[in-house]
């Protein structure tokens, strides 16, 4: 017992201690309860540890000697790694000896925001109006959204750093009448629209939106398979994305004109297999449609960088279509990973002569920097 004592005497003896608070970067006040987390480098013998600041933002841990990286973060506040030198570079390691004493003082920068009124045509602000954020690229993809208060206002948060296109939702009106989806300002067209500059700590002001008038349509239809099974059918556009679930009618409503395309996907209970159909869809009416579903063909890719190394990843968000296709519009598609290897079926119906290989995908950029899709080699 005496010798157990001696010894973790000595070992408290010989930890050093790193502590500090995590304060507002804007405010200086303490952020309460920020998580802060401590992970060795590697070849050091402490382990990783983690705990919740105390109502003071203030924290400790006792370590033993090493290099460590440490990282902090709370619910909107951009994360902070100790010696990055931008909000999203890499940290540098703290180096602690035997007995060291360090203490840190660490700020957090809020995310940025959006806000403004969503106004009608006599310059009231309009209720329970939703207003989407877009990253400016393309494809478009949804960064946050928000919805008008009583007066029309609204507040979009938890935006990092970067440009924005801001576009009001489709809604319908109490006397039946339509507002269309309005990029800031004033336009359908995202490459008529102008974008909005975030900061962190800052808040991006008066980016009024006057949704233009007009007529909201429905698109309806059957999805058809022997037997009927149950099916996810997607309505997508340049802006997103509606889905439903059903094993036969489907309905989609208030939606503005334009081009979309409706992907229906399910499950072949007697072969367990995939079974799908895909449609480009010009809409400018009310629209309703037969989706018969067919079964899929499989094609394989592998992820290669720019100098010619194989990459892996879990999810990847590809964007394809037929070469031999008129379409202008790519559909976005969250393609899951094994290793190296994507698996993807297509829809027969829209990428039928990929299946015959009359018309294959060569190879489709990737939304991830230095990630190229290569495809054909191996397709089944």
């Amino acid at each position: 017992m005496r010798l157990a004592l001696l010894a973790v005497f000595c070992c408290e003896a010989y930890a050093a201690t790193i502590s500090g608070v995590v304060l507002d970067a804007y405010t200086g006040r303490p952020l309460a309860r920020s998580l802060v987390a401590l992970r060795p480098v590697e070849g050091s013998a402490g382990k990783a540890q983690s705990l919740r600041a105390n109502r003071g933002g203030q924290f400790t841990f006792s370590v033993p000697a090493g290099m460590y990286l440490l990282r902090a973060s709370r619910e909107g506040f951009a994360p902070f790694q100790y010696g990055q030198k931008d909000w999203k570079s890499a940290g540098k390691p703290v180096s602690l000896d035997p007995e060291s004493v360090l203490y840190l003082d660490i700020r957090l920068h809020r995310y940025g925001a959006v806000s403004g009124t969503v106004l009608d045509e006599n310059e009231i602000g309009i209720a329970d109006q939703k207003v989407v954020a877009y990253e400016a690229q393309l494809p478009l993809r949804i960064a946050a959204s928000a919805i008008t208060d009583d007066r029309g206002i609204y507040r979009i948060h938890g935006l990092e750093p970067g440009s924005y296109y801001v576009r009001t939702a489709a809604k319908e009106l109490e006397d039946d009448s339509g507002l269309l989806p309005t990029f800031h300002k004033e336009t359908m067209a995202v490459d008529q629209s102008i974008t909005v500059d975030v900061a962190l700590d800052q808040l991006a002001e008066e980016v009024d939106i006057r949704p233009m008038p007009g007529k909201l349509v429905r698109v309806s239809g059957k999805v058809v398979s022997t037997p009927a099974v149950p099916a996810t059918v997607t309505l997508i556009s340049d802006t997103g994305r509606s889905q439903t679930r059903t094993s036969g009618a489907f309905s989609f409503e208030q939606v503005a004109p334009g081009h979309y395309e409706l992907i229906a996907e399910a499950e072949d209970s007697f072969f367990h297999e995939k079974v799908a159909a895909y449609r480009e869809l010009p809409v400018e009416n009310d629209t309703e449609i037969q989706v018969p579903l067919n079964h899929w063909r499989e094609t394989e890719f592998r992820l290669q960088d720019e100098k010619g190394r194989w990459r892996g990843v879990r999810t990847l968000m590809a964007a394809a279509r037929p070469k031999c296709s008129n379409s202008k519009t790519p559909a976005p598609l969250w393609v899951p990973a094994a290793g190296n290897w994507l698996s993807w079926r297509p829809p027969n119906t829209t990428l039928r002569r990929l299946a015959g290989l009359e018309c294959p995908i060569r190879s489709a950029v990737a939304p991830m920097a230095g990630t190229r899709l290569s495809c054909g080699i191996s397709a089944r």
